[in-house]
């Protein structure tokens, strides 16, 4: 029988202790690496859903989202900039500061940094799901124990 409690703490664990995608940005012309940690797929649902794909763009429509608008709203909680976390005075998330900072990254920027939200969230995933069921075709099978009486 399967630990589904167990299952769910390992998870957790792993989301806890994964490393996070870096990519490195121009801002003044310096290069800044921004962080960014993989967030929960219903969350991640969420903001693909609320970043439908702009039409005529071939960037959102290979990656099923609004590319730049996705940066926009990505969560402050999974992103560090320059080895930070990006808080204000009061020790909040600074959503301000990160519009302004979005606003100034160039186009090829954005286009990494989407790029690297989707490879983090949609398809390490992907690729993880296909090897185990890879993994779980090629295995031995097992007899099934039937439980009824």
């Amino acid at each position: 029988m399967t630990d589904v409690k167990a299952l769910i703490a390992k998870a957790r664990a792993k989301a806890e202790t994964a490393p996070p995608t870096v990519v490195p940005v121009e801002v003044g012309g310096e290069l800044v690496d921004i962080a960014f940690g993989r967030i929960p797929g219903h969350v991640w649902a969420d903001l693909t859903a609320m970043c439908p794909p702009r039409k005529g763009s071939t960037q959102d429509e290979n990656v099923g989202f609004n590319a730049d608008r996705i940066v926009r709203v990505y969560p402050l909680e999974s992103v560090v900039v320059g080895g930070e976390p990006l808080l204000d005075d009061e020790g909040e998330f600074d959503r301000e500061t990160w519009g302004a900072l979005i606003d100034e990254l160039t186009s090829p920027n954005l286009k990494l940094i989407a790029a690297a939200l989707w490879a983090v969230n949609q398809k390490a995933p992907a690729d993880l799901l296909a090897s185990l069921g890879k993994a779980r075709m090629s295995a031995p099978k097992r007899k099934r124990t039937s439980h009824a009486n």
